[in-house]
């Protein structure tokens, strides 16, 4: 189910975007979260709610009364997806404003879309379609697996580590085992940098590590995968590179 946020200040136009996103996204089945400005949106972070699309706009609150109380510019969206990314989320993002002059600020942040209000069916179908397209792009592409007699779709996301034993590859996922004929370094060659050879026999997905130790790795399974000496060096930079990037 695809996991969305309406953030919006004004009461009446929170619930008119979020229907119109709820119904533009019907076929998703999606769930989305209203969300009456930025504190709103941190709480649900908060509370584990991780939204894959926000729906926003762009100035949450009044210039004109930000100015008389001295306040300066009023807090935008622009801002607040900084924050959320920050964070560790990483949502697309389709803006929707009143003000045309915030155009230019919107691309301080990626975003799919930008809309000026009042927000038309058509416009918001078509934002979210571009939306929904590039977080497809971001999804991993599945391996094809010949298991047996036959083949199946494996996400590289799901996988934990791959053994080899021989012409023998399983394949551990979370709650299975999947057994293929190849070569490992094969694999190694499908796979993305999320992956480090860390033995002859072994290829392990980093983010599924909880720990390393002298010769071993831990895995948040439970599992414990060797290291080899030679592979040690760059099995620590590959981890490192990914706590960073992460």
């Amino acid at each position: 189910m695809l996991s969305v946020a309406v953030i919006e200040d004004d009461p009446v136009q929170l619930e008119l975007l979020a229907s119109m996103v709820e119904d533009c996204l019907t076929d998703e089945g999606a769930c989305v979260e209203r969300c009456a400005g930025p504190d709103a949106l941190v709480e649900c972070l908060v509370r584990g709610f991780s939204p894959e699309l926000l729906v926003a706009d762009v100035v949450l609150g009044e210039p004109a009364l930000a100015a008389e109380k001295g306040e300066g510019e009023p807090q935008t969206a622009i801002d607040l997806v900084k924050r959320v990314r920050a964070l560790g989320a990483d949502p697309e993002v389709v803006y929707v404003t009143g003000y045309e002059g915030y155009h230019t600020r919107a691309y301080e942040t990626e975003h799919a879309c930008f809309l000026l209000k009042p927000v038309e069916h058509s416009e918001m179908e078509f934002a979210l379609g571009c939306a929904l397209e590039r977080l497809r792009r971001r999804a991993p592409r599945p391996l094809v697996v010949r298991a047996r007699a036959s083949e199946r779709l494996v996400r590289p996301d799901e996988i934990v580590y791959l053994e080899s034993n021989r012409r023998v590859v399983r394949i551990h996922l979370a709650d299975e085992v999947v057994e293929a004929y190849g070569k490992l370094g094969d694999y190694e060659k499908r796979l993305d940098g999320a992956f480090v050879r860390c033995h002859k026999s072994f290829l392990v997905n980093v983010a599924f590590v909880s720990g390393h130790r002298t010769g071993e790795l831990v895995l948040s399974t439970g599992d414990v995968v060797p290291v080899s000496q030679s592979r040690r060096r760059a099995t620590q930079d590959a981890l490192l590179e990914f706590l960073q990037s992460s």
